[in-house]
């Protein structure tokens, strides 16, 4: 059985410090691509596409997978707290 776990960070920077301490504490391995048993809820997730002020768009950055063994680690940056604590957060969560 596969586990995942998500993390929910406010930016690319938390992301990649816990992503560090994970690989070098933790013995995670960096995944390159989305893993294939990726729950659908999540693959729908990213990329988030958002209208820029200039009428362009700009794609959210995708989570980071890290994993060992049969368990996965979700890295998300959601780019401020109050996406991580609001309705994008939640939408995640559920």
């Amino acid at each position: 059985m596969t586990w995942w776990t998500l993390i929910l960070c406010e930016g690319a920077h938390d992301a990649a410090a816990l992503c560090k301490l994970a690989i070098v504490c933790g013995k995670w391995r960096p995944e390159k691509k989305a893993p294939g048993s990726l729950p659908n809820k999540l693959k729908d997730t990213y990329p988030k596409p958002k209208e820029t002020a200039v009428g362009g768009w700009a794609y959210q950055a995708g989570p980071h997978y890290l994993f060992q063994g049969d368990r996965y680690l979700v890295m998300g940056e959601l780019g401020g707290v109050e996406k991580v604590v609001g309705e994008d957060g939640r939408d995640l969560l559920e």
